[in-house]
């Protein structure tokens, strides 16, 4: 664990039901190149990377705040360390229990030392205004079979530019029971589906569809630490633990074998049951069992009838439960990708526009479609329209900027045209430089006059 200085006190104490668990390591290798490039010794944060100028990890954090959990620990790689932990140490947290664990970047998984039933979410989730963390907490808490894991997906979205380049998921359900059967990804379209005799023996009526994401946000009972114990190999859960989770449903032998580890009955149940299913009858003076009785029905000791073992029903439901959020009930979306990481700011801007909008009684929006801080330097007959322009950047004179998200520190020539863009902080783009939907690393410079072609990542 950490020192002492990475935890924030809580100063209103809360009933802990849940931990919640924030996986903020780097994503895939190259999702999120070149944003999250390694300059000088410096690699920047998934997590930190601003969706409207904020931090991506602030709408997942407020998330879970909203809900009333503050018991939060947040994982990231060593190397994103110090910078994570400057962020999770503002203000604006100050009501929750923050706990920031480092560890190799290769090994950033479930932690085995939850002391409650847990929330798994990702750092690069933003969820909707109309979606609560409470809803898919509820589909845990509330269902009669008690299942192990609950999983929240998200229906598919056409993004504002109309281009749907999103991955690609697979999925098996059963409506009826809410019960997530199958998850799997990157199926192309000419695979063959494998689906287990078992699956449409047990649920004849399951429906496999393309049409949903999955947000990586589970709600975990504690005992599934069991099995990760058992079964070191597992490493990602998302890939390996959660794929086999679903399975428990539907495969009896892994059932009968896990169902003990992972709903074991309670001794007072154990105990309920056979006081209720012992038929000895005693004279209602006397308290003594009538001689008749005393031969036949004698029971066992206490202690034995107290220990004597009863085995777990075979049918004890392995649910791994699932709530969708759709797409009418607003945007829901994950940054893992820098085409899913533009889409988030595009959504928050068209959200900020739809407001503005609403308030003027439905008349356009004049000059609302853009984020643009207070500490921003704007020079004279400069454009921007449907961007995002980070706090302290300097833009100067007949500059155009068009659907850009533009980070902290930017300097931008006179003359410059950026379109579709992601400037990275620190950059520097020299006079008349024409970039077009290209993405910069941390602190990269433009020449003066430079021009990009189509889609590269600008890094040297």
């Amino acid at each position: 664990m950490l020192a002492a200085d990475d935890q924030l006190e809580n100063p209103t104490p809360r009933i802990r039901e849940f931990q919640a668990v924030i996986l903020a390591g780097p994503g895939s290798k190259f999702s999120l190149q070149p944003l999250t490039n390694d300059v000088g010794g410096n690699t920047a944060s998934k997590a930190l990377l601003p969706v409207g100028n904020r931090p991506m990890i602030s709408y997942i954090l407020h998330w879970v705040e909203d809900c009333g959990i503050s018991d939060v620990l947040v994982v990231c790689p060593s190397l994103l360390k110090q910078e994570i932990s400057h962020h999770l140490h503002r203000s604006e947290y100050s009501n929750m229990q923050l706990e920031l664990k480092s560890i190799d970047e290769d090994d950033i998984s479930l932690t085995g030392t939850a002391e409650l039933d847990f929330i798994v979410l990702p750092c690069d989730f933003m969820p909707p205004p109309t979606l609560s963390l409470t809803t898919i907490l509820n589909a845990f808490r509330e269902d009669v079979d008690e299942p192990i894991a609950a999983v929240l997906l998200y229906e598919r979205q056409i993004p504002v530019d109309g281009k749907d380049k999103g991955p690609k998921l697979t999925v098996g359900l059963d409506e009826t029971s809410k019960t997530l059967l199958y998850i799997d990804g990157d199926n192309d379209d000419d695979d063959d589906l494998e689906i287990h005799m078992g699956l449409t023996t047990e649920f004849p009526k399951a429906r496999f569809t393309t049409r949903y994401l999955d947000s990586h946000v589970y709600v975990l009972r504690r005992s599934i630490l069991g099995i990760l114990r058992e079964h070191p190999g597992l490493l990602s859960f998302r890939e390996e633990v959660l794929p086999w989770l679903c399975k428990l449903g539907y495969r009896r032998s892994k059932r009968d074998r896990w169902a003990q580890t992972l709903k074991p009955e309670d001794p007072a149940l154990k105990l309920a049951i056979l006081h209720t299913t012992t038929h000895v009858h005693r004279d209602p003076l006397t308290g003594m069992v009538s001689a008749a009785q005393a031969s036949s029905e004698m029971p066992q000791s206490f202690d034995e009838e107290a220990t004597r073992e009863i085995k777990p029903t075979l049918n004890r439901p392995l649910r791994t439960a699932f709530v969708v959020h759709r797409a009418k009930d607003g945007f829901a979306g994950r940054g893992n990708t820098i085409g899913s990481y533009m889409e988030l700011n595009r959504q928050l801007l068209a959200q900020i526009a739809s407001k503005q909008q609403h308030e003027r009684g439905g008349k356009p929006p004049t000059a609302g479609d853009s984020i643009v801080p207070a500490s921003a330097t704007i020079g004279e007959r400069a454009s921007i329209k449907r961007s995002v322009i980070g706090e302290h950047c300097r833009i100067g004179k007949n500059v155009k900027i068009q659907g850009c998200v533009v980070m902290d520190h930017v300097e931008i020539g006179d003359g410059a045209k950026l379109d579709n863009c992601i400037i990275s902080r620190l950059c520097q783009i020299g006079e008349r430089a024409v970039l077009k939907e290209c993405e910069t690393e941390t602190a990269y410079r433009v020449p003066a006059d430079g021009k990009s072609a189509s889609s590269p990542h600008l890094y040297p």
